[in-house]
């Protein structure tokens, strides 16, 4: 059994400080990272409960988790595991063949627990089946735990939590009735009311649930979510994704002689066109006929294109941060468990996540209380220096905290603190995400006013990036600096220059935008979307060493329409009006695909007036990279994107729907990794 200890030992004197009596040599609080089934995912928890001293164990299936509320919500918006649920059931018989000892089995809306049998199996199956705990009041989570625990035989005792990681909360707004029963955020677990009455049992937690994603693993988030910064993005299962989020459908690609047709206008060889459409077909073949057994690879997107729940936007990012849900692991931390990865099901990620062991380690969150941690970050200088740049820009940007990208709401920071002492920032909620905002539909007139008044924020932008550099080089000995507040100064300062590219090519639209108006709109009714210029990635040294010369820059350059001609084309291969990027037409399986490219060919095409912000960018990149690159800190970084802005011609209700990403379709894949939506963390 490979597991990869994060926080090392924790200190004898906290255990017994935190828990009471404990073991003379407590095992460590660790994350199991490899489980590779639902069947291996129990066989190792129940292993490490073991070892930890557990003489039986309770396995509980979380209701919220397996049995959902009807309906599109936030229990279903990323990953539905009540499809999943049945892979469980034989698992729980097969462990119990294979441990001898006792071993119940549960959910947590129930009031009994059963033998870990097909019987007790099929008791728990019956109960999910038929559950409607969103029609009753939610309880805390540790009535249930006084309910259930006790089942076990007396002595050291284990307790198996099966979950995801959205709990019975109100993370939400919604006209759903149910949702007057779920508790505010926070009360259904209490971290140290759980561990209390897990301590009390003698009882230690060993949780199966998702890998957090980056900036979803702390009580309180310590590094500003920049609503103008992209992130990484899973892509949907739906086939108009796997070209552009602007495609209204399913492409009519009119077939292999259409398409080569159209190639041969625009003077492209025979070998190249048999190469694009060859891979053209197979992608389409790919996405939609292959479902999670598709290769998949990362987007970029800003807030604004992840899917809200009501007026919220739960998930900005898919990036995996390597560490799990803070409340579940500070329980976990507190009796002696263990945090076990929930095995998605299997698929082919072609991107991946390489880790640095030591590294991660460095930048674990710590596993004190909540107000321990929170204390942490107020005393550390990096928290001060992310409050004060964010202070330069955030009344001058256009950002939202409502999924619907019309208001602020009230909230006063873009994380959890704010004010010259690092204060907790009022109105802050975990998984508040705010959204960057963009007017769509208008006047030339409302446009160019919004282009004047984004010129003038750009300077503040500048002045936050020094700030954060400054920062970064005052505080690169001073003790009182956290190794992942260093980390977060770094990333930070990246993601104002990718926030100021965005601001600057958006406000040069917004002043030109006859430039960017295709033939036969309205050039009354101005509609603007994002599309991809830089890929980071083919700016910054590859995972896997690999670089782009000039004979492949030859071979994949992109074929372009510049006359308008040729509407059937894929949109990959389409050249909106105004567009600025040069990127290499590589087919998605291929390994150059993330190879690193000359940056002088890779902004080729980028306005003069945005290169000296691309390249700052770029630097600030390449710093992140050289310090954490093999950390969520450099994933999130090396898989992100710079936008600029193009006219787009689709009736307002359509372009409104598509540029908030609350189109129907359905959720991001969760291809073989251990967080919703992203490749696992190697």
């Amino acid at each position: 059994m490979r597991t990869t200890t994060v926080l090392g030992a924790i200190a004898l004197s906290t255990v017994l400080a935190i828990a009471g009596a404990a073991p003379a040599e407590p095992e460590p609080f660790r994350y199991v990272r490899d489980a590779t089934g639902t069947e291996h995912a129990l066989r190792l928890a129940i292993s490490e409960a073991r070892a930890r001293g557990a003489e039986s164990a309770l396995i509980v299936f979380d209701a919220a988790t397996f049995a959902p509320p009807p309906g599109r919500n936030e229990f279903r918006q990323e990953h539905d595991f009540s499809d999943e649920f049945e892979r469980w059931l034989p698992a729980v018989v097969k462990v119990a063949e294979r441990f001898d000892m006792p071993l119940r089995v549960a959910s947590t809306d129930g009031g009994e627990s059963w033998p870990a049998s097909e019987l007790g199996a099929a008791q728990v199956k019956f109960r999910l089946a038929t559950s409607t705990w969103w029609d009753q009041d939610v309880e805390p989570a540790t009535k249930w735990m006084r309910r259930l625990v006790p089942d076990l035989p007396s002595g050291p005792r284990a307790l198996v939590l099966v979950t995801g990681d959205v709990l019975p909360e109100a993370w939400a707004d919604g006209e759903e009735p149910w949702r007057r029963r779920l508790l505010p955020v926070g009360d259904y677990w209490k971290e140290e009311a759980v561990s209390s009455v897990l301590r009390a049992a003698n009882a230690r937690l060993v949780v199966i649930a998702p890998e957090a994603r980056f900036g979803d693993f702390l009580p309180v988030q310590d590094l500003p979510d920049v609503p103008w910064a992209s992130r990484p993005q899973a892509p949907s299962m739906a086939v108009p994704s796997a070209f552009d989020r602007g495609d209204p459908g399913v492409p009519d690609l009119g077939g292999r002689e259409e398409l080569e047709r159209q190639f041969r206008e625009q003077g492209m060889s025979e070998e190249r066109i048999a190469e694009i459409v060859d891979a053209l077909e197979a992608r389409v073949g790919e996405v939609a006929g292959a479902g999670n057994a598709s290769p998949l690879r990362f987007h970029a997107a800003t807030p604004t294109w992840f899917r809200g729940i009501g007026n919220a936007r739960l998930v900005n990012t898919h990036c995996p941060s390597a560490y799990g849900h803070w409340p579940f692991a500070r329980v976990a931390a507190a009796t002696g468990g263990c945090y076990v990865f929930y095995p998605f099901p299997a698929g082919r990620w072609l991107d991946n996540c390489p880790r640095d062991p030591s590294l991660v380690d460095a930048l674990a969150p710590e596993f004190g209380t909540r107000a321990s941690a929170v204390a942490s970050s107020r005393r550390d200088p990096t928290v001060r220096a992310l409050v004060r740049a964010m202070d330069l820009v955030i009344e001058k940007t256009p950002w939202s905290d409502d999924s619907n990208g019309f208001s602020q709401g009230g909230a006063e920071s873009w994380f959890g603190f704010a004010g010259p002492g690092a204060r907790i920032a009022k109105r802050w909620a975990a998984r508040r995400k705010p959204v960057d905002r963009i007017a769509d539909g208008g006047g030339v007139a409302e446009f160019e006013r919004l282009g004047r008044n984004l010129f003038r924020v750009l300077p503040r932008y500048d002045d936050a990036a020094a700030l954060l550099a400054r920062a970064e080089r005052d505080l690169a000995d001073d003790p009182r600096a956290s190794r992942r507040g260093r980390a977060n100064l770094r990333l930070a300062r990246f993601w104002f220059e990718l926030s100021a590219f965005h601001l600057h090519a958006l406000a040069i639209f917004c002043t030109e935008t006859e430039r960017f108006r295709p033939d036969d709109t309205d050039p009354a009714d101005v509609h603007v979307t994002y599309v991809t210029a830089i890929r980071m990635s083919d700016c910054l040294d590859s995972y896997d060493g690999l670089t782009i010369g000039p004979e492949d820059e030859e071979r994949f350059g992109r074929a372009r329409d510049p006359r308008g001609i040729g509407p059937r084309l894929p949109s990959f291969l389409r050249r909106p009006k105004g567009a600025q990027d040069n990127l290499l037409t590589i087919p998605f399986g291929f390994p150059q695909y993330r190879a690193r490219r000359n940056v002088e060919r890779v902004l080729a095409n980028v306005d003069p007036r945005l290169r000296p912000r691309a390249n700052r960018m770029i630097a600030a990149a390449r710093d992140v990279m050289r310090h954490e690159a093999r950390s969520a800190w450099g994933w999130v970084t090396y898989y992100s994107e710079a936008n600029t802005f193009v006219w787009m011609p689709l009736p307002p209700g359509d372009a409104i729907q598509r540029r908030q990403g609350d189109d129907p379709l359905p959720p991001p894949p969760t291809p073989g990794g251990s967080s919703p939506g992203g490749p696992p963390t190697k």
